[in-house]
This record gives C-alpha cells, structure tokens and sequence, in this order.
C-alpha cells in the first residue's frame, strides 16, 4: 500500500543502487516523511553517498522503485562539505549564498528578488552583519552557516547536509546543530543530516537510516533504531545506549570499565 503522496517526500521500494555493474545499496526499503528530521549515519564506504545520490534524483535504481510524493522531485537545498568550496577565491559571504540563485544561467545578473531572498537567508542564519565579509576570512562555523543560508536561499522544500560538523571543535559543531534544529523547526522543512558522528545526530534527529557494513540498514524513529543489537553489530563491538542530561549516549561497552 502507498504513502499519501502529499506527506511524503521520498519513497524506496525494493531498490538496488550502484554503478555500472558494482552494486553499493540491495534492497533499500525507506520513506521520508514530509517535515521530518532525519539522519542519515554509518561508516564511511558504506554507501552514504550513494543514497544520497538517489534521494537528489542524480542516481536512478538499478532495481526497484524510487517515487516522489507528488510525482515529481523537491527542491532540495545541497549543503556540502565545506571543503568543496575553494577558499582562494575573494568571494564575500553574500557572493557565496547568491549562488543558490544562478539556476541554470550561469551568467545570470542578480535582480532584487535575488538579493531579497539572499539577505533572508543569511538573516535566518545570524550572518547579515557579515554579508561583505571574505568567506575565507570566516571562521569554520561560520563558513558552514553561510553554505547553510545558500542552500536556504534557493527556497528549499528540504535540506541535505552533508557532515555538517566535520572539522569542527565542539561548541562550533553544536551551534551547527542547534542552528539546523531550529531551521527545521520553524520552517517546517523536511531534514536529511548525512553523518558519521551518531552521537551528534542521536542527540539531535526524529528518525534515523542506519547502514550498516555491508550495506544492511534500518531505519526508522530515533529511539527504534538506536539499540544495543543493532549498534553492536554494526560497529562489530558491544555497544551501550543510554541517556544523560536528556540526550542519548552512545559509547563503546569497554569504555565503562575504563579506571
């Protein structure tokens, strides 16, 4: 039986996603609901990307069945790593999330309407006082609420973040964290974090999509997904699930006899 197209986003079905004859992801079951905060966790290679590249739209299933709630694909709002974006160049903040506004003109001039959308995003960011500023000249939070407010200036129905917090100390890291949780919160919008980091995204996320080696995966709400069975087999080691001070706390079993 069918989603109701009109709160779904996204719905897998029995597909299989590789390249060429290399098949990454078997039998992936999922949907993503409208307006949920999802995370999307595993260790690297485990095909990350290569879901990811399906729910854009960029990479078709070799097998099986990937449908869009209303038939046709979101605007998606792509937050990459910053890494991505070459810092040599002397683009100000502003430049940087007016880019989200080129379309497929490259050469396009930058209207009011542009402009507009491009100082919202940056305000809904906390940014507007650093619009001229270089964005090499930003610190690593900063550069990472910038490419946030680029991806929120193409007016996004939802957001995929790409390691959000990669190469962030802690307190920058969960500003990030705090900042997208909010976003979601007040926009409605629908939430993909892609993260290797379980512990940032426990604390954070409604549902997760667990991969585990091998490509097995479960998904499903947070505190479904997020058990000793599940964790302990994913990472090949007993794992303990917990919660401290309202968070979920995820750490290896050896560590609680640590001295």
């Amino acid at each position: 039986m069918k989603s109701d197209p009109e709160k779904t986003v996204v719905e897998i079905e029995g597909a299989t996603f590789g390249y060429g004859r290399k098949k990454i992801l078997s039998g992936v079951n999922l949907r993503i609901a409208r307006g949920d905060f999802v995370g999307l966790v595993g260790p690297n290679g485990v095909g990350k990307t290569t879901l990811v590249r399906a729910i854009l739209g960029t990479l078709r299933p070799m097998k099986g069945t990937l449908e869009y709630g209303g038939g046709a694909p979101p605007r998606f709002g792509y937050v990459p790593q910053r890494g991505h974006l070459d810092a040599l160049y002397p683009l100000t903040t502003l430049d940087v999330v007016l880019m989200a506004r080129l379309g497929r003109g490259v050469l396009k001039r930058f209207d009011a309407e542009d402009r507009a959308r491009a100082g919202e995003a940056l305000e809904h960011v906390g940014l507007t006082d650093r619009a001229n500023t270089l964005y090499r000249d930003l610190s690593g939070g900063l550069k990472q609420r910038t490419l946030i407010a680029r991806a929120l200036a193409s007016e996004p129905e939802a957001l995929v973040l790409d390691e959000p917090t990669e190469g962030l100390d802690l307190l920058s890291g969960h500003a990030v964290l705090e900042l997208v949780r909010d976003l979601q919160a007040r926009h409605a919008l629908t939430v993909i974090l892609v993260s290797h980091a379980l512990d940032e995204v426990a604390a954070t996320v409604r549902s997760l999509i667990l991969i585990e080696s091998g490509g097995r995966m479960e998904v499903g709400l947070r505190e479904e997904v997020l058990t000793e069975d599940h964790l302990s087999r994913l990472y090949g080691a007993p794992i303990r699930v917990g919660e401290a001070l309202g968070r979920f706390v995820v750490i290896p079993a050896n560590a609680e006899r640590r001295p």
